[in-house]
């Protein structure tokens, strides 16, 4: 009787001691498991940041851009436009074309305004706003996708990587969008915006030119003959002074970028 009472108790150290292993091997393992998926989420997060990099590469930057716009493949308006992103969440949009000179847009964060020129007073806008047909004012001014929006879900397919990016705020344009990117570099290809109501808006169609993005097609899912393409014409990295973010500077008419 006395050898069983110890083989029972041996038994019994020996099942406690699997047990405190296996216990010890579960939790290893689920952190491993949490170590992976918050090393995919950054990873995923680092390669919305690089397709980002192909839009707008500096933080501070002067962008030359055309626009323009088309219905049933026609052509019917050509506009330019100078935009100078920097860091901060800021842009400033500069209408170059003769009909438009002295028209200007402020972004700054969540805030727009467009300045006339025989207006004393700055208008306070949306991102919305039309610039050019399809081209919303936040299409335009807004060049990083990361500053407003996070990686909610991903997968692969066989055209590249299928993010769905969900607003940080209410304030942007679009609540949802599907961006498309390349496996290889994360260059962006495709992008579908959807409004807050969920219905799709528009589709966003974009080339290369060198080593970024130099144009974007833009075609509206509702009027579904009208598009718009938007080509990058050229980058340069500027810092713009602090004054020409200033509302009350932007209104006047004599100013020289």
């Amino acid at each position: 009787m006395f050898n069983s009472v110890i083989l029972a108790m041996f038994n019994s150290v020996i099942l406690a001691m699997l047990l405190m292993l296996l216990s010890a091997s579960n939790t290893s393992w689920a952190q491993e498991q949490e170590s992976e998926q918050a090393l995919s989420k950054q990873a995923i997060a680092d390669a919305l940041n690089k397709a980002d990099q192909f839009r707008s590469k500096y933080d501070n930057a002067k962008v030359a851009i055309k626009v323009s716009q088309y219905e049933a493949e026609q052509l019917l308006t050509v506009r330019e436009f100078d935009v100078y992103t920097q860091s901060q969440q800021r842009a400033l949009v500069i209408y170059k074309s003769k009909s438009e000179l002295g028209q200007k847009v402020l972004m700054k964060g969540n805030d727009y305004w467009m300045f006339l020129p025989k207006s004393r007073r700055p208008i306070r806008i949306t991102p919305m706003q039309k610039l050019l047909g399809e081209a919303a004012i936040g299409d335009i001014a807004t060049m990083r996708w990361s500053d407003d929006y996070q990686v909610i879900a991903h997968h692969h397919n066989a055209q590249g990587i299928e993010m769905t990016l969900q607003a940080k705020h209410e304030k942007v344009s679009y609540q949802t969008i599907k961006l498309l990117v390349a496996k290889e570099n994360f260059f962006p290809k495709q992008a579908e915006m959807f409004l807050n109501s969920g219905r799709l808006a528009k589709t966003v169609n974009f080339t290369a030119r060198g080593d970024r993005v130099g144009s974007m097609l833009i075609r509206d899912k509702v009027q579904r003959n009208k598009m718009t393409q938007v080509e990058y014409q050229d980058f340069e990295a500027i810092t713009l002074a602090e004054k020409f973010f200033n509302p009350q500077i932007l209104i006047r008419n004599d100013l020289r970028f």
